[in-house]
């Protein structure tokens, strides 16, 4: 193998283990703001029966509203962080090195295509891979970014809600 090859597999190594932290970083993102979701949730639903438990008291439509608004907020943040954590799909096409790829071939023709492989065509299969999982990260952080934003959304909506309703 020449050096030029062993710079290029090391530079597609390199590559590889950032965008894989980038998706651990995006699936412990998404495992803590599904937690602060159901966190936000009791604490809503506890201020709620704390502040409005009276059963007899009429609450008015802004009330109403704002209490709706804040439970699909909440929601909102929930399922985002949830769609971070979707397994990552296998590609249809046959492949060598991802492994829902490589399971489209039986284990002898995967063997036989793998001898077969020229040092560019290698090359070319990590580039796929890392492609892809720079395709993986991009969907991991818009949904992060977005279960963040609806979870500090209710944050701010709880505290409103708790304000405006209470004094």
């Amino acid at each position: 193998m020449t050096q030029e090859n062993v710079s290029a597999f090391s530079f597609y190594k390199h590559i590889r283990k950032y965008l894989s932290q980038n998706i651990s970083l995006a699936d412990s993102k998404a495992r803590t703001v599904i937690l602060a979701s159901l966190i936000l949730l009791a604490i809503f639903f506890a201020l709620d029966v704390f502040l409005f438990g009276d059963m007899g008291r009429i609450y008015s439509t802004v009330q109403i509203i704002f209490w709706v608004l804040t439970v699909i907020v909440i929601f909102a943040s929930f399922f985002c962080g949830l769609m971070v954590l979707l397994p990552k799909t296998a590609p249809a096409k046959k492949g060598f090195i991802y492994w829902g790829a490589s399971l489209n071939f039986s284990l002898e023709e995967y063997r036989d295509e793998l001898r077969l492989l020229s040092k560019d065509e290698i090359l070319n299969e990590l580039a796929v891979v890392n492609y892809n999982l720079g395709l993986i990260n991009k969907r991991k952080f818009l949904w992060s970014k977005w279960s963040i934003i609806f979870a500090i959304l209710a944050f701010v909506l709880i505290c409103v809600d708790v304000a405006i309703f209470t004094f």
